[in-house]
């Protein structure tokens, strides 16, 4: 890494100043050393320090790394954005406690809440593909032979555990739930289990915006679906529901016990020596596996890249949180033939809601309740979630409605599992890289993996640090560039008003287009009069008329800001070229 690193240096030096400023070779190549000799520095002290104040370095070197990423975060926009994805990270998890969701309830949950946004299908090696269940569903239609009715399945799967509950005697009062997303913006949304399919959308008043979404839902425990005992009335929808579920379930089988055993060997290897057929059995020796080799932790360290990050986590480091626990149980389940997918959302406690004025509850969401489980496919349930990461805080960890506890126990125990049954033939802790007295709680968990390599990781951090800074600069960069190309007209007409400011093109301007139009020519010749008043009459158009612009005329106002973009960009000297392009994101 510091080779790379002083590589980079060295490049950047020798093209900014050698190329750039016209300056002679014997100069750039001076740049080049002192770079070198800087860097030599700074490895020098970070030997000095590993040295002398290791505890104190590691505890510093996470802090630092954990307010830098906060930061960073919060500054280019990331914090603010509710996500669930299928990535499966190989460093440390520094949560910001910024408000993502408003989770308003009807009835106060007695069961932790499972909000699912992402599902995962395919694990490719540190990573899930999003589960899709189109293909699925044509697989149904092919076992039931239900071509022609193919378009029903969905809707009829999706609301069927839901309706069904909904018609057993005496059935339990559904809850209501209402989503509202802090930032604004729902391109990602969420749903319980045991929900209906349909969403109840809200909206302002005035101006039409989404302010969030509602549905209802059952709790686990209020799950009792009795086929013999369905109403009447539904006896024929009892009966596809029936061969529905059971078709699901055998396309699930096909689909979700997959797994890639050529980058997972030992994984594979321990579930083949550890043969079980029963659910319980085969949830107790995932549960006890995870608890027996690992330990949570948010700073875990970094998972080298020459090997999956999974296995690194089970049989050499033993550290990690949720994204890790719930990718190794749906991976384990599926090697014993357990359709199970992971899925990531957020994770809401009872106690997490606040009684309001109305008689509703309401919960805060922030990144911190940020969350990956795995999820089994149960008959009379669909997708259920099993919580397989240690109980962190308050959470309560739950298993899913059925469990025999009893089973658990015995795994724990000396019975049918001790804790050897958990290790490999022939393997001891010590051998699979982590010791008995290696486990260390969430502060200093990062620490153990990186014995013996002080320098590396001092130099590291360092360079992590800016790497991160860039990296996260340039992401903010291509995002507000990419909004750019989205942008409606009368946010692009304030964007470009902006961009002649900055460019101090608008000084004494009275705020008319017309004299828009007449700067805009003049800071930019290759734009005609007659182009400057076409863009101008677009934009009021767009500003006070009934219809929105057309794609040509949004395409033409879009070059005539690229064009006065690099017009002023260009007039800019290298400080405030960089806040052009990076601070304020005006442009390439």
């Amino acid at each position: 890494m510091s080779v790379l690193a002083l590589f980079q240096v060295s490049f950047w030096s020798v093209r900014e100043v050698g190329v750039r400023k016209g300056v002679r070779k014997r100069t750039a190549g001076r740049t080049a050393l002192f770079a070198a000799a800087l860097w030599g520095v700074i490895l020098l002290a970070g030997i000095c320090l590993a040295s002398g104040f290791e505890d104190s370095l590691y505890q510093a070197v996470y802090e630092t790394e954990g307010f830098v990423t906060r930061t960073l975060r919060q500054l280019s926009g990331q914090a603010d954005e509710p996500s669930a994805d299928g990535r499966v990270s190989r460093g440390n998890l520094y949560r910001t406690g910024t408000e993502q969701l408003e989770v308003e309830v009807s009835s106060l949950p007695e069961q932790t809440l499972y909000l699912k946004g992402f599902t995962g299908g395919t694990y490719i090696g540190d990573e899930w593909i999003r589960s899709g269940d189109d293909e699925l569903f044509d697989r149904v239609a092919e076992i039931l032979e239900w071509e022609q009715w193919a378009y029903m399945i969905s809707g009829m799967y999706y609301n069927m555990y839901y309706t069904l509950n909904s018609h057993m005697p005496d059935p339990p009062e559904p809850n209501t739930v209402v989503i509202r997303h802090s930032s604004g913006e729902y391109d990602q949304l969420y749903a319980p289990y045991y929900s209906q399919s349909q969403r109840s959308w809200s909206y302002e008043a005035e101006g039409g915006r989404v302010t969030g979404y509602s549905c209802r839902y059952f709790e686990g425990q209020d799950m009792n679906i009795q086929w013999d005992q369905v109403e009447l009335y539904l006896e024929r929808e009892k009966y596809w529901y029936q061969m529905i579920q059971e078709a699901y379930g055998e396309a699930a089988r096909e689909a979700y016990t997959q797994v890639p055993a050529d980058i997972l060997p030992r994984l594979t290897q321990l579930c083949r020596e550890n043969p079980l057929e029963d659910l319980d059995e085969i949830t107790a020796f995932i549960l006890h596996t995870l608890a027996a080799r690992t330990t949570y932790t948010l700073t875990p360290g970094y998972a080298p890249l020459n090997g999956d990050v999974v296995e690194n986590f089970l049989f050499e480091t033993g550290r990690g949180y949720c994204v890790h626990y719930a990718s190794a149980a749906a991976l384990m389940y599926r090697l014993y033939g357990i359709p199970a997918r992971y899925a990531a959302g957020y994770v809401i406690a009872p106690d997490d809601f606040r009684q309001q004025d109305d008689g509703s509850w309401l919960a805060s969401v922030t990144d911190e309740a940020a969350h990956a489980w795995v999820e089994i496919f149960l008959e009379d349930y669909g997708w259920t979630p099993v919580e397989v990461t240690p109980a962190s805080g308050e959470r309560q960890t739950e298993v899913y409605p059925g469990f025999d506890a009893a089973v658990l126990e015995n795994w724990s125990g000396t019975g049918n599992g001790g804790t050897e049954a958990a290790q490999p033939s022939g393997e001891t802790a010590e051998e699979t890289g982590r010791a008995d007295d290696s486990r260390t709680d969430e502060n200093t968990g990062a620490r153990a993996g990186w014995d013996g390599e002080q320098t590396v990781i001092t130099l590291g951090c360092l360079s992590w640090l800016v790497w991160t800074l860039l990296v996260l600069m340039e992401e903010r960069r291509n995002r507000r560039l990419a909004e750019l190309e989205t942008m409606d007209c009368p946010g692009l007409y304030d964007r470009l008003a902006q961009v002649m400011g900055f460019g101090r093109k608008l000084d004494g301007w009275d705020g008319s287009q017309g004299e828009m139009a007449k700067r805009l020519t003049l800071t930019v010749p290759a734009v005609s009069p007659k182009d400057a008043d076409r863009a101008m009459e677009i934009f009021a158009r767009a500003a006070y008329g009934k219809h929105l612009p057309e794609a040509g005329d949004m395409r033409f106002v879009r070059d005539i800001y690229r064009q006065a973009a690099g017009a002023v960009c260009r007039e800019c000297g290298p400080g405030r070229r960089w806040m052009f392009r990076y601070l304020y994101v005006f442009g390439k």
